[in-house]
């Protein structure tokens, strides 16, 4: 199991009333620094898995599906983590929550970078190698009420922060099945506990769909994300396709592929 925002907010509650304001946030900032280099890295591991799978089935001819069963990651987890620890120890202490905010920014700053270069180029391989990605998260209908054993000695306020904290923690995890689904062309199956619908749309898509081809106008700049939009004159229909790609030669792409596979 990985360390989750609710937990954040546990281990804060568990040394509320044991620690002074400088204690706490520095008990919280550590917290936070935990779940940014997890997050981190289980986001790029996840990200180098999806990018092998398309490479490896690149040269099956047509469009191949893959149906992905995660609860998701971070997409920005410094961010996150700002966010949820400024919320606790301002629920716990009674403290500011802008200026909470503001200090423990300042602590994590060094932490902050670009989080999305790894799922980034798992999603361009995998439009370079006509790959959708159908994700389905395996929680199914989760409630975001907290258990029992869960509030602890609480006071009522930080048990309603708690509940805030455990709906966020879904959504934003969430936001990575989105990102892959909809920038590949697939589907997301999201608070359900039908977990082979995702698998039945795959199978239906898959035998229907539309091949385009195109060859882009105008200068190939590095690194240039090309956008791409489809539309149709007949009404009320659910488009589907691939966003865009990222400009790149075959030798960068080579690149990224040995940089992947060091990673692992």
């Amino acid at each position: 199991a990985h360390l989750t925002l609710a937990e954040i907010v546990e281990k804060v509650e568990d040394s509320c009333d044991l620690s002074g304001s400088v204690r706490l946030r520095d008990s919280a900032v550590a917290v936070a620094r935990s779940l940014v280099v997890e997050t981190r890295q289980r986001l790029a591991s996840a990200s180098d898995a999806l990018a092998t799978v398309s490479r490896a089935l690149a040269p099956l001819p047509g469009r191949k599906h893959i149906v992905l069963y995660s609860a998701g990651y971070f997409l920005s987890p410094a961010s996150d983590a700002v966010e949820v620890v400024s919320t606790s120890v301002s629920a716990c202490s009674g403290a500011d929550t802008a200026t909470i905010q503001r200090a423990i920014a300042q602590e994590i700053a060094s932490m902050s970078g670009d989080d999305s270069a790894a799922i980034q180029t798992a999603i361009d391989r995998a439009n370079r190698s006509q790959v959708s990605f159908y994700t389905i998260d395996p929680r199914g209908l989760v409630t975001t009420n907290l258990q029992a054993q869960q509030r602890g000695s609480a006071r009522p306020a930080r048990s309603g922060t708690s509940q805030r904290i455990a709906a966020l923690d879904q959504t934003r995890s969430q936001d990575f099945l989105h990102t892959v689904a909809a920038s590949t062309g697939g589907r997301t199956f999201l608070n359900t506990n039908d977990l082979a619908a995702g698998l039945r749309r795959a199978w239906r898509d898959a035998s229907e769909y539309y091949l385009i081809g195109y060859t882009p106008a105008g200068s190939r700049k590095k690194g240039q994300f090309r956008k791409i939009e489809v539309k149709v004159a007949r009404p009320d229909l659910d488009l589907r396709y691939r966003r865009g790609y990222y400009e790149a030669t075959e030798q960068e792409i080579a690149q990224r592929d040995v940089e992947s596979a060091l990673r692992n």
